[in-house]
């Protein structure tokens, strides 16, 4: 099995700096992100990983020998500049409405 990550942003502002209406709008990606994370974990701990970044300064990355390892696992994940974010960030065309079905 390989884990491949939907990416991630740097850092923002630091937390004392935000109001809470400010934080309201990134409480869903927060939450997405939390749960991509212990996903990875779970299976880093379940699974042979290979390859994969340090997840904190206790765990390290676990890349080591697992005799119960039920899969192998891998983990690739692109940290994004913020350029590179900004363009995820653009508006959909009104050209193409998302609440549209794909089908005729």
């Amino acid at each position: 099995m390989n884990g491949v990550g939907s990416g991630m942003e740097p850092p923002g502002r630091d937390k004392h700096e935000i109001s809470l209406l400010e934080a309201a709008p990134s409480v869903p990606g927060t939450l997405i992100s939390g749960i991509g994370s212990n996903q990875d974990l779970v299976c880093r701990i379940h699974g042979q990983c290979s390859f994969g970044p340090e997840l904190d300064s206790e765990l390290g990355n676990l890349i080591r020998p697992n005799p119960n390892a039920i899969f192998n696992y891998t983990r690739y994940d692109h940290q994004y500049t913020a350029s590179q974010g900004a363009a995820f960030s653009r508006k959909p065309s009104p050209s193409l409405p998302a609440d549209q079905p794909l089908v005729a």
